[in-house]
């Protein structure tokens, strides 16, 4: 059988002392959450000229907690609501209060020195209250402004250090859709059922919600081939997902988006080891819903699937109104409770660009109501961080950014007031 070739997706001012910093039996960052659970965490990435934004007051040596003593505005620690006044508890997840006021500089500039110059702050705000609707007001600001496709620009589009060296490999370079989407060795489904192969193109993506024990768990993966169907069932099977939202349709300007990985209604596909029967199927506006009945020849063992597919996406695009959108995004919150410890399974067609949009405002969604300041790009970099090119467009991004304010500016959510 001759198989095509497998096309591409997209065709501080601080003065540093030389003293050795002491990092070994540092209490580590559950420790200060431990002490403090409403501790926020913000990550800064410096500016063209290596600068944070922001100064530091006080340290054990000063006899005085870790204090934010000035912020400089239009830079990375004032877009990210570091304030006079904030106290910081950890830096890149070491606890900081046993640490002199030098050694905290010197942390500062390490993190400037790496390669993403990624600096991450886990903080105790001076005026908490107030975070979630300055946060929003920045991003209404940043909207009006036209600064989002900007900020979109500056994103890595993979994390650094992380590999492909299993998706590349020659026995599954067929399984990818696209040869430049591939799951990160570090965070990828791997299949446990015995098979020759437990390679399949989807990684893990873990969202926690500050302030709160949510964490919000997801399986990003690519639209199934005829060849990786199989797989797609049994990593189903084996992580017990119970719903799986599709966010793409079959065929899409004359090319293939994703096979159709299910029967038609009252129908059964046959694999060596499960049989899949399409139960119930309904359409309401844009989508629809079906249920499938999943058995495990193995162990004859039977489970319900629910599927929502939206049909009305484009690739490469954004759906048609805000609030269809906000709605679909609330019902899958009501659908996770069900079973909140497992993930729920997400896919379009390369899995990074629909399936971003959609994990980016449920997890929003989820600030909202934990009255917690929401900051868009640093949740797409978490994502990032889990899987390559999450939220594929600056359109998209923006799309998103604009969901998030429609949702809390027509009360969609209810913010908790404690």
């Amino acid at each position: 059988m001759q198989i095509s070739k497998i096309l591409p997706y997209l065709d501080f001012h601080l003065q540093i002392s030389n003293q050795k910093l002491p990092l070994n039996n540092s209490p580590n960052v559950n420790e200060v959450l431990s002490i403090d659970p409403n501790a926020i965490l913000i990550k800064l990435r410096p500016d063209t000229d290596g600068r944070y934004g922001f100064n530091i007051k006080g340290g054990k040596d000063k006899q005085t907690a870790t204090i934010v003593s000035k912020v400089v505005l239009n830079t990375s620690a004032s877009r990210a609501l570091l304030h006079e006044g904030d106290t910081i508890l950890a830096i890149n997840k070491i606890d900081i209060r046993n640490h002199s006021h030098d050694e905290i500089i010197k942390m500062i500039r390490c993190s400037r020195e790496r390669l993403s110059g990624e600096l991450e702050l886990h903080i105790k705000p001076c005026n908490e209250k107030s975070l979630l609707k300055e946060s929003l007001q920045i991003l209404r600001n940043d909207i009006s402004l036209n600064r989002l496709i900007e900020q979109y620009r500056t994103l890595q589009r993979h994390k650094d250090g992380f590999t492909f060296d299993i998706g590349r490999s020659e026995c599954n370079y067929y399984h990818n859709r696209y040869k430049d989407v591939l799951p990160y060795d570090q965070t990828r489904v791997i299949l446990k059922t015995n098979s020759e192969n437990d390679y399949i193109n989807a990684n893990y993506i873990n969202m926690p919600i500050n302030s709160t024990d949510i964490i919000n768990r997801y399986i990003a993966t690519q639209g199934p081939l005829p060849i990786t169907c199989e797989p797609f069932w049994k990593m189903i099977w084996e992580q017990q997902c119970s719903l799986i939202i599709m966010l793409t349709t079959l065929f899409e300007n004359g090319r293939i988006k994703c096979h159709q990985y299910w029967p038609n209604i009252l129908e059964t596909i046959d694999y060596d080891l499960f049989t899949i029967r399409c139960c119930r199927e309904r359409k309401e506006n844009e989508f629809i819903y079906r249920e499938f009945l999943i058995l495990n020849k193995e162990i004859n063992e039977e489970r319900i699937v629910y599927q929502i597919q939206c049909e009305t996406w484009p690739d490469h695009d954004i759906p048609n109104n805000y609030s269809s959108f906000v709605d679909f995004v609330l019902e899958i919150r009501e659908l996770r409770k069900a079973n909140k410890h497992i993930p729920i399974l997400v896919h379009c067609s390369a899995g990074i660009g629909r399936t971003g949009v959609l994990i980016l405002m449920e997890t929003a969604l989820c600030l909202i109501e934990a009255n917690q300041p929401i900051f868009p790009l640093n949740i797409v970099r978490q994502m990032r961080e889990q899987r390559l090119g999450m939220i594929q467009t600056a359109s998209q991004y923006q799309f998103a950014c604009e969901a998030v304010l429609y949702a809390y500016d027509h009360g969609l959510i209810e913010v908790n007031s404690n």
